[in-house]
């Protein structure tokens, strides 16, 4: 049996990581760079810190696009971020700011996506990604900087903090301006104009296509209508009359819309 469905909508996290990454991981390149270049590490080397920190972002926003949960691919994005940035630092021999600033990155991404199960995971998979980084590099440690690498990923570390503190903020003052704007509407909601929007959810449901092994259901949508404080003067009551509505609505024959009526038990 095959239904089509509708692609499932690009979670916001995947596009903000897109962005930030896109910004953050040429700067991180760069930086890295001006610290091994009078190392003169192996063409190899070079190869691998351009796909990591120039394709790699936009191969996992590829993916997410693709995914059926780009939330999830997300998730599973931060994780290989953790597990990469954990094999660079070691393979780099643990250079004090290059080492805190790829592991502060990755946490505090985790931490704000997961709480504390995400440090968890990111400390976790850092670890094993410096497992199998100092494994390749011989476990050298080479904790020094030159003066210049500190400060560069000093400020780069400084700007992504803000950066996220901005965003962070931006998002709250939407969603706030969006319960806001909600409880306006809910007060000023009438009879009429919650009945008209009820009956556009009814159309709009029994627009959507769907179809099984070549053939189209028939979709259908029943709803009750219950405005307070006309009908009830809580929201427990209030639920209970769009409930009897509802179960109204089925009895006359479904897909319909049906208002509650002043006196229904529990009612005013």
């Amino acid at each position: 049996m095959s239904v089509t469905a509708p692609a499932p909508r690009l979670h916001w996290i995947v596009k903000t990581h897109w962005v930030v990454r896109c910004i953050a991981f040429p700067a991180t390149l760069l930086f890295l760079a001006i610290h091994l270049w009078e190392q003169d590490p192996p063409p190899l080397v070079w190869l691998l810190l351009v796909v990591q920190f120039l394709l790699y972002p936009h191969l996992l926003y590829l993916r997410a696009r693709r995914a059926d949960n780009p939330r999830q691919a997300e998730l599973q994005h931060l994780w290989l971020d953790s597990f990469l940035f954990g094999a660079w630092a070691a393979w780099l021999g643990f250079p004090l700011f290059i080492a805190f600033t790829l592991f502060i990155s990755i946490t505090v991404n985790s931490a704000i996506f997961r709480g504390v199960e995400g440090i968890l995971w990111a400390l976790g998979l850092f670890a094993a990604g410096a497992l199998l980084g100092g494994t390749l590099g011989g476990w050298q440690l080479r904790p020094d900087e030159s003066p210049l690498v500190m400060l560069l990923f000093a400020l780069g570390l400084s700007f992504y903090l803000l950066s996220i503190g901005v965003l962070a903020h931006r998002r709250t003052l939407a969603l706030r301006q969006t319960r806001e704007a909600l409880k306006v509407r809910e007060s000023e909601m009438g009879v009429d104009e919650a009945y008209e929007r009820a009956q556009a959810l009814r159309q709009a449901f029994a627009a959507l296509e769907m179809w099984v092994n070549g053939a189209r259901l028939n979709l259908s949508l029943s709803v009750g209508v219950a405005v307070g404080p006309l009908h009830a003067n809580g929201p427990d009551l209030l639920i209970q009359q769009a409930d009897l509505a509802l179960y109204a609505a089925k009895a006359q024959g479904r897909n319909r819309v049906q208002l509650a009526e002043v006196g229904w038990v529990g009612g005013p």
